[in-house]
């Protein structure tokens, strides 16, 4: 079964049913949190994969933060890859990251209308 892009009752679980906090992160996420597939594969690109692995883990922590489940899993997989503690091709994942934060914002959008 595929995790859910916005997993708002997970996240209020976590928070002890904070609701208005909730809303503040969802908020906080929407107007701050940005990814760049290009500046990721240019670090990438240019041998800097640590710094590439610490971009992702950054989104993939405040991900988690809001219950954006689907999103989180694949940035752990590109930073476990980009950090060396897993063998693979991280570059294929970027686009799916990519991809997972776009369809986020809208969810984001909807679970602040419907809590506010």
């Amino acid at each position: 079964m595929s995790k859910p892009v916005l997993n708002t009752e997970s996240a209020l679980e976590m928070l002890d049913g904070e609701v208005e906090l909730y809303c503040d992160l969802l908020t906080a996420y929407h107007d701050e949190e940005k990814f760049s597939a290009a500046e990721i594969y240019k670090l990438i690109e240019a041998g800097k994969q640590m710094e590439a692995g610490s971009q992702i883990h950054r989104l993939k922590g405040a991900s988690a933060t809001i219950g954006a489940e689907s999103l989180q899993e694949v940035c752990q997989q590109a930073e476990r890859i980009l950090r060396g503690k897993e063998e693979g091709d991280a570059m294929p994942l970027i686009p799916i990251i990519e991809e997972r934060f776009q369809l986020l914002i809208p969810e984001i959008e909807k679970a602040l209308q419907k809590f506010q």
